[in-house]
């Protein structure tokens, strides 16, 4: 027999529900942003919910460091919160996106030479298969992939060759992003009807994103799109037509009507004004933004709120740690709010 919403949900809904209320709005980004120099920045953060991860940040280096640490802490809790299996085995593979961006980061760090290590998702706790220890200088890249452990040794080994010959990382990513959603998908298949719907409606549109901006990269550079073999509001053969278009604008407006297209319209003065494009993907990540805050406005009792606030807390991390960095440069307000989402 299928189990409510209440039964599946219950616990873990009422612990994301009460930390709602720590979520940062749209005043208190703009605080931060106005700040006066680090210090003021600082005092402003320790004003917040997240004035205990502030403690002792002495540089951006230093609090991206925390707030890494308590992003992983709220996975940890919806991790410890969920009961139900489908759910758990849901979370699990939702939750090791992180694991996934740790990797990337390495294998760019390797694969370019350079020195230090990249600040990590404090995931090998929970996952148990030591990707953090891997970014050690002394690890080199051929060390990485005879350390690595499945499910990655195997989707990676087929690109290695490729990557050795031109140092390019981006197939090594992209195969990574392949493994990782597909696993995503592959769980949600078994979750309550309505569920998978929402599952497909949030997570499908990061996914579209993510095929739009890698199809955008390749008509800039006059080449052939690696997508995520996904699709879900944007359908590859409408990619594949818009190719054929004079030049991005054209691209874009030969999409089909939808909130991707919409977003992507918008942006176009600024491409054209700044030959970059950067405020497409500044525009596709505030649609995401946008939608799913919707998604959640009344926190309904479902799957839905429980992902939306997982992605919000992503998102206010990366706001803040743009902000601190931009802190540190001394970086005008103005430039910075062009960085963050609200």
């Amino acid at each position: 027999m299928a189990l409510s919403g209440v039964a599946r949900y219950g616990y873990v809904y009422a612990r994301v529900r009460a930390r709602f209320a720590d979520v940062l709005d749209a005043g208190d980004i703009r605080a931060l942003i106005e700040a006066e120099g680090w210090d003021e920045f600082i005092s402003t953060l320790m004003n917040t919910p997240y004035g205990k991860v502030a403690t002792g940040a002495g540089d951006a280096r230093e609090l991206e460091r925390a707030l890494k640490q308590e992003l992983t802490a709220q996975y940890m809790m919806i991790m410890r919160s969920v009961t139900e299996k489908r759910l758990r085995n849901f979370f699990h593979h939702f939750f090791r996106r992180l694991e996934v961006e740790n990797l990337k980061a390495i294998i760019r760090l390797k694969a370019r030479r350079h020195a230090g290590e990249p600040l990590m998702y404090p995931v090998d706790d929970y996952f148990k298969r030591g990707i953090t220890m891997l970014a050690r200088e002394d690890i080199t890249i051929d060390a990485l992939f005879d350390r690595l452990k499945e499910p990655y040794k195997s989707v990676l080994s087929a690109h290695m060759a490729h990557m050795r010959k031109d140092g390019d990382t981006l197939p090594l990513e992209r195969a990574l992003d392949k493994e990782i959603f597909t696993a995503i998908f592959e769980s949600a298949r078994r979750l309550h009807g309505g569920d998978r719907r929402i599952v497909r409606e949030i997570v499908g549109l990061e996914v579209d994103i993510a095929n739009v901006i890698a199809f955008l990269r390749c008509k800039q550079e006059d080449t052939t799109a690696d997508l995520l073999p996904f699709a879900f509001s944007l359908p590859f053969e409408k990619l594949r037509d818009a190719a054929f278009a004079e030049d991005i604008p054209s691209s874009i407006r030969s999409l089909p009507d939808g909130i991707i297209r919409r977003s992507l319209e918008r942006a176009i003065p600024d491409y054209e004004s700044e030959h970059s494009l950067l405020p497409f993907e500044k525009a596709l990540r505030k649609m995401f933004y946008e939608r799913v805050k919707s998604i959640i406005r009344g926190y309904p009792l479902n799957i839905g709120t429980i992902i939306g606030f997982l992605y919000v807390k992503e998102i206010e991390i990366q706001n803040i740690c743009a902000i601190a960095i931009g802190k540190e440069h001394e970086m005008p307000a103005d430039n910075l709010m062009k960085l963050v989402l609200m």
